[in-house]
Parts: structure tokens; sequence; C-alpha cells
């Protein structure tokens, strides 16, 4: 998308976006990590619902951690705002865990907060 011209940018990454599978697999994660750099905040619960729903899922745990890798390196490319946004948003699917007292699942939403926390705030 880097070499589009401006203009075409929203509607390319609107398509994408319209093509995201339900739940990841490793290689549609890594695909739409790639969108990061061009996502607006309201973009994010449709982009980040498919990575939290692979990582909940009964994946093999070799997808989850390629699913989860592919989310955290994406967290380098995100605005200061999607990066709130995406804050925002486990914190729902925490609530979510909680209402339904899935603590393994609130488990791994708190997991997933840490990790995305901690590639942040690494600095070069």
């Amino acid at each position: 998308m880097k070499y589009l011209n401006g203009s075409d940018c929203p509607i390319v990454k609107d398509f994408y976006l319209s093509r995201i599978p339900a739940m990841h697999t490793a290689i549609t994660a890594e695909a739409m990590a790639g969108l990061a750099p061009y996502l607006i905040e309201k973009d994010i619960t449709n982009w980040l619902d498919p990575y939290v729903k692979a990582l909940v899922s009964n994946l093999d745990i070799t997808i989850k951690t390629e699913v989860e890798s592919s989310l955290a390196l994406s967290q380098f490319h995100l605005s200061q705002e999607c990066a709130a946004a995406v804050d925002r948003r486990l914190n729902d699917w925490l609530q979510y865990f909680n209402n339904k007292k899935q603590t393994d699942l609130m488990s791994v939403i708190e997991k997933l907060k840490a990790n995305l926390e901690s590639h942040r705030n690494i600095t070069f």
C-alpha cells in the first residue's frame, strides 16, 4: 500500500478490511498486520477481533504463537490513537470474559495486553 497514490489507500484498506476472516490463521494474521500503518481508530474492532478470536480458540499452539507474533509486531506501526483503541477493545474482551466467568480466557487477554505493551515500549 505504501506505493499507492494517497487517495487510493483508504479504498484499498477498506477492501482488505472487508475480507478479514472471522478468525485468523497464521497467514491471514501476518497479511492483515501489514495494514497497521494505515488504520484509523474506527477500523480497530474489525481489524483486532480476528486476532483475539484465534488466540482464545482451540487452534494449535504454533498457529496461536504466530498470530500473536504478527499482532505484536504490528504495534510498531499503529498510531497512538489506534494503540489506545486496541487497549480499549482488549478491555472490552476482558469484561466479556469476566462476565462469562472464563478466567482462563481473561488470562489470555491479559498476557496479550502485556505483550503488546512491551512491543510498543521498545525504542531503537
